[in-house]
């Protein structure tokens, strides 16, 4: 398979992205093309979002070793002779969906037709809405599907923060032969596929479930801002900094059923959801509406 490769992690880091590299290097070693292209920095949180009013402008990484984060950025793309294999990856200043709409229409055309768009692996797990309605790993692989291709968001959840190179290169091969099942049994109405695999030792051994997308919502008066008072103007001014609650999304698992995706993950199973690629309407509701 022809694969194109995204995610919201951005390039190859020891704290803000370290699993791609471990799933490319595991499609590689499957026999499969991968194609890679990401943001140039950190992008979560952004959703299916494009920054319309921004030129993009990308840049070039060739990586190296797995697990090193030695990776080497350039203006150009690299030449053939310093690059034999022909694996540097495309940097984009933009978000994640954007990465793919550029990495689907403007690249790696002499590959052939990518067939199935792999976005993440993320750093940490996106299961239930609050976590996937956002996520920029979810609206990458959103991204493909409404550009007519099978895509997969893939997310690893750590609970140890540790990343280690053991559990990681597991748990990337055993991501391979999972999205390699999808690929090769995919059903007419599914759009594309979240993937939640907690990150531990055995995965590969443990159980994989289809599930549901639990519906938890933001806990009430509880805000997912930090207030700050700034004085930088001479004068107290309200600012605001991105803080959400996680540990309370993580928590409202445990009120969902069985076949929920958060409470699968936390009890160490790996979750497969399929979506479409809309938000949904609610069936029941027909017919004109009339004011008074």
């Amino acid at each position: 398979m022809h694969i194109l490769v995204a995610n919201d992690d951005g390039p190859p880091d020891a704290s803000s992205s370290p699993y791609v590299h471990s799933l490319v290097s595991a499609l590689e070693s499957a026999g499969h093309v991968v194609s890679v292209i990401v943001p140039s920095q950190q992008r979560s949180w952004v959703g299916k979002a494009h920054f319309i009013d921004q030129v993009i402008t990308p840049t070039y990484y060739t990586p190296g070793p797995v697990f090193q984060y030695a990776g080497a950025i350039s203006d150009v793309p690299p030449t053939k002779n310093e690059t034999p294999n022909d694996n540097h990856w495309v940097l984009i200043d933009s978000t994640p969906a954007s990465c793919v709409q550029i990495g689907l229409n403007h690249y790696f055309k002499d590959r052939g037709p990518v067939d199935l768009v792999v976005s993440g692996p993320n750093l940490g797990q996106n299961a239930t809405v609050l976590f996937s309605l956002s996520s920029g790993t979810i609206g990458a692989a959103m991204e493909g599907a409404l550009c007519g291709k099978r895509a997969v968001a893939l997310s690893f959840e750590d609970k140890t923060n540790q990343h280690e190179p053991a559990a990681v290169t597991e748990a990337s091969k055993h991501a391979v032969k999972l999205i390699e099942h999808l690929h090769g049994s995919w059903p007419e109405d599914v759009d594309l596929y979240t993937v939640n695999m907690p990150l531990k030792t055995g995965i590969s051994q443990q159980r994989i479930l289809y599930t549901s997308m639990f519906k938890n919502r933001w806990s009430p008066g509880i805000s997912s801002f930090q207030e700050i008072i700034s004085a930088e103007s001479g004068r107290p001014q309200k600012q605001f900094r991105w803080a959400p609650k996680l540990d309370d999304i993580r928590a409202s698992v445990h009120s969902g059923g069985p076949t929920d995706d958060g409470l699968v993950v936390e009890r160490g199973f790996t979750s497969v959801t399929p979506l479409k690629a809309n938000f949904m309407h609610t069936f029941g509701y027909e017919g004109e509406i009339k004011l008074a």
